[in-house]
């Protein structure tokens, strides 16, 4: 299309104003009310009337200018300038800002008024629309939002509650974040499937530990010994969280049974209850579920290791849990005694130091000591498994009394001087020496299990001390100064040894026969086939009595230097096993020790073979004279005082 060419009037000063204020506003509503240009496209103005946008031009929608509908320059708003004076009022919504658009031809007669020649001018385009404001309206020119809004970017936007303009325009919240009261909050509603650390949102996938939680709630660190699991801290089975920790109800002292149930000092939880036991109460007792300390225990209140709490008896006092008996004392059958003098604990708890009457047993120095017999007049002693017997040198007779004592009996009489005394599992046998001076003596036997006494051998020359082996029985013929031997089966006596001077004991081993020699100050032996004496050991005190062990000859010497003296079977140099004695007389052995009277001293005492301290067994036995040992007593005479004593233990 060719457009005229026109002369652009002069305007007049308020036409200019009519025109510039209608051009500003096609652009601003174009603008504010962000209407389609293709819309809203002025054409050219053609009519002589001089509006903008001529009645006969092409113009935009009607609702923009008053021409016609007309070919369009989308996305241009124009508007035609009309060719009278006035110029045409505009119209339309706002919309976009457009391009400059065509002008219209002006077709009017020319500007007369002011004498101007015509210029050719098109009509004028529309402006460059500014942008309009989405949510906006103009008011006196202006594009302005509603109340509590502000223009971001275009658009009329709450900066209190938009994600992308939170608190100011482009101040966009974080992914996890939505904006409340301007600012990016982490809530539940922006973090449903994490916690809110400060606020930033933790998910599921990132969460610890230390760093737990759900629903955008704060997040926290789970209980000590617990896990996170999609948000939710839990414990393992059968513990529950109390201040921050897993623990056990069942067992946990300060949860016990539930949160905050504390069990008491002296107490721990077990199966979910407080109890006091060894385990919480250790250094007390427990009175019913409550811990006795040491510190609080009376007589009346007291035990140890958790043990229920009781009341000390018997004479006992209470110290760190323990009733105990005074010092001296102990407790036997919940009663302090004297194990020193009580004859139901003598020596021991329990230890019942008792005798069949007439025999009286009493307890002395631990040890239970019991007068078989009295008023005997008793010499040499020995025992056997059920019974103790003794020669009664003046009453003429062998004695004996059950070893639990009992009633005295006679085993054999009709004695002239019984003397020497032994026993074997055979039988008893014993020694009558008859006169001393006269071959009257006799060897006698009583076979075990019978009572009838048997001479073994008659015609001896003063018989006193007699030992017995398995075969034989051996003794010495006291005024004849030799050593007899003689089948226990009763054939002729066999003389091993003669010549000897003043013999006093003798004993007898599986090889030899030993015997004292006090008229010699020896101690000899001979073998039992006989032979040639040995001097096992010379220069001695007044030998006086003898025992042999498997090793070693025992004697005692008790003609001044008083002493326990040991030499081995085969000869060497004898030993003082106890120096210093009063008086020894009588002594036996077993495997462990050496006992020996002490007839001027009136003690039975007890020293180890391999030599020691001499150990006192008891005291206060005048005269005690012979000695004889079981498996569990020792047993002597008394020369003064006429007594047969049994001592438990020996």
């Amino acid at each position: 299309m060719v457009r005229e060419t026109r002369h652009l009037p002069r305007l007049r000063s308020t036409e200019g104003i009519r025109f510039l204020c209608a051009l500003c506003s096609v652009i601003f509503l174009a603008g504010c009310y962000d209407l389609s240009l293709s819309d809203y496209v002025g054409g050219d103005g053609g009519g002589e009337a001089g509006s903008i946008g001529g009645a006969t031009g092409t113009g935009g929608a009607t609702a923009i200018g008053a021409g016609g509908a007309g070919s369009s320059d989308a996305p241009v708003v124009t508007g035609g300038i009309g060719a009278g004076e006035t110029t045409g009022a505009s119209g339309g919504a706002t919309g976009s800002g457009g391009a400059t658009g065509s002008g219209g031809v002006d077709a009017g007669a020319p500007d007369a008024p002011d004498s101007q020649p015509d210029v050719p001018i098109g009509g004028a385009g529309g402006g460059v629309g500014t942008g309009g404001t989405s949510g906006g309206t103009c008011q006196s020119g202006q594009c302005s939002c509603p109340a509590g809004l502000s223009m971001c970017s275009g658009a009329c936007v709450d900066e209190q509650t938009d994600n992308a303009n939170c608190g100011g325009c482009g101040a966009a919240c974080a992914w996890g974040q939505h904006c409340f009261a301007g600012s990016c909050v982490c809530d539940g509603t922006s973090c449903p499937g994490g916690c809110c650390y400060v606020s930033v949102c933790n998910p599921y996938s990132s969460q610890t530990n230390s760093m737990c939680g759900t629903a955008g709630s704060s997040c926290g660190a789970c209980a000590v010994g617990g896990g996170c699991q999609s948000g939710q801290c839990s414990c393992p089975a059968g513990l529950s969280v109390c201040s921050g920790t897993c623990v056990d109800p069942q067992t946990d002292s300060g949860n016990c049974s539930a949160c905050g149930v504390r069990c008491t000092s002296g107490q721990h939880c077990s199966g979910g209850v407080c109890v006091c036991d060894g385990t919480s109460c250790p250094t007390g007792c427990c009175y019913g579920n409550v811990c006795n300390p040491y510190s609080s225990q009376t007589d009346a209140m007291c035990g140890t290791a958790g043990a229920a709490c009781g009341a000390c008896t018997g004479g006992r006092a209470c110290g760190s849990g323990q009733c105990s008996c005074p010092a001296g004392l102990s407790l036997c059958d919940n009663a302090c005694v004297n194990e020193q003098t009580d004859n139901e604990n003598c020596g021991a708890c329990g230890n019942l130091c008792s005798s069949d009457s007439p025999s009286t047993a009493v307890c002395t120095a631990g040890r239970c000591l019991v007068t078989l017999a009295s008023g005997q007049i008793p010499n040499y002693v020995a025992v056997d498994a059920t019974s103790v017997y003794w020669t009664s040198t003046q009453g003429g007779a062998v004695m004996k009394v059950l070893t639990g004592g009992g009633a005295p009996s006679t085993f054999a009489s009709g004695q002239s001087s019984p003397q020497g005394l032994v026993v074997d599992v055979a039988g008893v046998y014993w020694t009558d020496s008859g006169d001393h001076d006269s071959s009257n003596g006799t060897v006698w036997t009583v076979p075990a299990g019978g009572s009838t006494p048997i001479p073994l051998a008659a015609g001896q020359n003063y018989p006193t001390s007699i030992a017995v082996d398995a075969t034989s029985v051996y003794w010495l013929n006291g005024s004849g100064n030799s050593v007899m031997k003689l089948p226990t089966n009763g054939s002729s006596p066999t003389t091993l040894a003669s010549g000897q001077l003043g013999m006093r004991e003798i004993t007898v081993d599986a090889t030899s026969v030993y015997w004292t020699s006090p008229g010699a100050n020896a101690v000899m032996k001979v073998s039992i086939d006989g032979g040639s004496p040995t001097t096992l050991a010379s220069g001695q005190n007044g030998p006086n009595c003898i025992a042999v062990d498997a090793t070693s000859v025992y004697w005692t010497n008790s003609g001044g230097g008083d002493s326990v003296m040991k030499v081995a079977t085969g000869g060497g140099p004898p030993t003082p096993l106890a120096s210093g004695q009063i008086g020894p007389n009588g002594i036996a052995v077993d495997a462990t020790y050496v006992y020996w009277t002490s007839y001027m001293g009136n003690a039975v005492m007890k020293i180890p073979t391999a030599g020691g301290t001499p150990i006192t067994l008891a005291s206060g036995q005048p005269g005690a004279n012979y000695v004889a040992v079981d498996a569990a007593s020792v047993y002597w005479t008394t020369a003064i005082g006429g007594k047969v004593m049994k001592l438990t233990p020996k």
